[in-house]
């Protein structure tokens, strides 16, 4: 059954609480996707990353709208729409902190992220909970619905496909050869340098990236026979830089 819709105020304490906690979560989650979305639009290494930080800050900007529809809806009381603003943000709010929630999880990160994510989807929660049980002014609400249950579908399976099906499915296979050229001596004939060539191939269908690598080869001093010949043996240091998966 519905729970009735009450207008919302600020005259108790447990309601001053309840707005704090819901602007408080909004804030720190347009803060924290801002965060996200603009390391990963200007320094993804692929272009889906760069998609996904596009659509991170795309939902910050709407948690930031969210933010100050709860402000409008509990106090000002100036825009009709504020109470469905502040809905729309607070869900996008708790779907996405959510689905970051799963993604630190998967991932392995620090104990500080999921906690400070988990926090913030109780919040969201909350704010989701409260706006829905205020007097909303929905204009279309049936076409209201169904782009909120759209874009939660495809945003859902696209990020179910991005960080669980794909790197489960297809996994990264490098393979690194190396060959050795033909021995030079040098002018003096007291040393020699072989020409080293490695080689790294991809063997999967997910792409990597080789940044700043460094290869050094070492030689030794060995014991030579009269078969071999006579002389030392040297060493060279390659170092190649910043590439792509050949």
């Amino acid at each position: 059954m519905h729970p009735k819709a009450v207008r919302p105020s600020l005259r108790t304490w447990q309601s001053r609480v309840s707005f704090a906690v819901m602007v408080l979560s909004l804030i720190l989650t347009t803060a924290l996707l801002a965060r996200f979305g603009i390391e990963d639009f200007f320094h993804a290494l692929t272009f889906p990353g760069r998609i996904t930080g596009a659509v991170l800050l795309a939902v910050a900007l709407t948690t930031l709208l969210g933010a100050a529809g709860v402000l409008d809806h509990w106090i000002r009381h100036s825009f009709p729409y504020s109470g469905l603003v502040a809905l729309i943000g607070s869900f996008a709010a708790l779907l996405t902190n959510v689905l970051v929630l799963v993604g630190t999880v998967r991932d392995g990160d620090s104990k500080w992220y999921p906690t400070v994510i988990a926090a913030l989807s109780a919040g969201s929660a909350w704010a989701v909970v409260t706006v829905w049980r205020t007097t909303i002014v929905i204009p279309a609400p049936k076409r209201v619905a169904a782009a909120v249950i759209v874009s939660s579908v495809v945003a859902v399976a696209n990020f179910g496909y991005q960080n669980l099906y794909v790197p489960y499915r297809q996994e990264t296979r490098p393979l690194i050869t190396l060959s050795l050229g033909k021995a030079v001596l040098s002018k003096d004939r007291k040393a020699f340098s072989v020409p080293v060539d490695i080689t790294l191939q991809n063997h999967g269908s997910v792409g990597f990236y080789v940044l700043g690598t460094e290869v050094h080869a070492m030689g030794l001093r060995v014991p030579l026979s009269p078969r071999t010949g006579s002389g030392s043996s040297g060493g060279t240091t390659r170092r190649s830089g910043p590439g792509r998966r050949r």
